[in-house]
């Protein structure tokens, strides 16, 4: 093999290398300046949540039995103390609670036996959010917190609501989310986004959050950079609450790097 060849071959595994070694360093070092702004920034958790009712009845027989009338159907209303189902032994079923029969997993003459579900009754004017979170979530969750909820059909202005209770429940952890209005078209079982706002401050010195890594941020001023200490504070999807640092006056217009990254 000629030296020429050898060269030819050598030179390029060396060049591939060149090129990647340079295109990781673009990427490692792309970005742009922009300025820190004054801006409102809200603090939230977010969350998918379910209506869940209130007011649930559901009845199971003691002893296997067998079913003399339905005095009820599937949809039907009901109201606290009318009778939803009479078994052969003399037994009357009543309703505790106005609502609507959304389950009747029996007929008329069929023997039913325990622990198995007949009917459901669910109050559907008595609601409230159900919202499932992992524990990094729901450790900042407390009763009184304000909540907004969207739901994603109904298109307008997020109706407020408040956290109502934290608590675990099969593994997870459950907040229970009062609204101060449910549109009139929403049933158990519909969803709507939420945010839990945790914190809130109107006028925050804020960046976005690529700019701030590892507790440093990259600044210019006066045509010189350097790199500095902050302390954080609130942080949404997008931006960060400067709070303070120990090497520089930190101030709306300030220039600091972004990374791409």
């Amino acid at each position: 093999m000629s030296i020429t060849k050898k060269i030819f071959y050598i030179s390029i595994p060396a060049l591939i290398i060149i090129l990647i070694g340079s295109f990781i360093y673009k990427k490692n070092h792309s970005g742009e300046w922009v300025q820190i702004k004054e801006s409102k920034i809200t603090d939230a958790i977010y969350g998918l949540a379910t209506i869940d009712s209130d007011e649930i009845f559901r009845y199971r027989v003691g002893i296997t039995s067998l079913i003399k009338k339905l005095n009820v159907k599937e949809g039907d209303q009901v109201k606290k103390g009318d009778v939803l189902i009479q078994l052969s032994e003399g037994a009357t079923i009543r309703s505790p609670i106005d609502g609507v029969v959304t389950q009747l997993d029996t007929k008329e003459s069929e023997t039913v036996f325990p622990n198995i579900n007949l009917i459901t009754v669910m109050n559907l004017n008595k609601v409230a959010l159900t919202i499932n979170l992992e524990q990094a979530s729901a450790i900042r969750v407390h009763p009184a917190l304000p909540v907004r909820a969207q739901f994603e059909s109904l298109k307008g202005t997020p109706i407020d609501g408040m956290v109502r209770s934290v608590y675990p429940k099969d593994g997870q952890f459950v907040i229970k989310v009062d609204l101060k209005e449910f549109p009139k078209s929403t049933l158990p079982g519909m969803t709507a986004d939420t945010a839990i706002i945790t914190g809130e401050k109107e006028k925050a010195l804020i960046v976005p959050i690529r700019s701030v890594q590892r507790g440093m941020l990259m600044i210019r001023e006066n045509g010189e950079t350097k790199k500095i200490h902050v302390k954080i504070g609130l942080q949404d999807a997008e931006n960060v609450e400067l709070l303070e640092s120990s090497d520089t006056t930190l101030k709306v217009g300030m220039e600091v790097w972004v990374s791409k990254q």
